[in-house]
């Protein structure tokens, strides 16, 4: 019996909050005057937040936003994508200040080369680390 009494009461509490959510929307909008407005719209928010803190609507939402994240498999190639990319944005730096004259040619011609290698070591490095996936974390563990 007490797991019945515990649902009912539940539904009790969820309906005394709808009412009141609903309550508080139509007084802070139909309210005379800005005072009656203020005084209903603040009793009702503070049924509402102790209705909320009694049904454990936080709790709940944080559990059920929790369950639904998704975490990477793939760390180990993202980390390999990531740090591709930055290579080629020094790639893309060198090369534009190099044509715009901010570089010397030849200085900037001996870094293009060295970035272009480093970006084909990272391509084979990319290639293994392709498929290997993230071990899985505790259950006690947060991100």
């Amino acid at each position: 019996m007490p797991a019945q009494r515990h649902t009912t009461q539940m539904v009790l509490l969820a309906s005394i909050l709808g009412a009141a959510l609903i309550g508080d929307a139509v007084v802070l909008y139909y309210g005379p005057n800005p005072a009656t407005r203020l005084g209903l719209g603040l009793l009702l928010l503070a049924l509402i937040m102790w209705m909320s803190a009694r049904l454990g609507v936080v709790s709940r939402i944080s559990q059920s936003l929790s369950k639904g994240y998704k975490r990477r498999r793939f760390l180990k190639l993202r980390n390999s994508v990531d740090a591709f990319l930055a290579e080629v944005r020094r790639l893309n730096w060198a090369a534009s200040g190099a044509e715009r004259g901010f570089r010397d040619q030849e200085q900037a011609k001996q870094e293009l080369d060295a970035l272009e290698a480093r970006l084909h070591e990272l391509v084979g490095k990319i290639r293994e680390s392709a498929g290997y996936t993230a071990p899985e974390p505790d259950e006690g563990a947060s991100f």
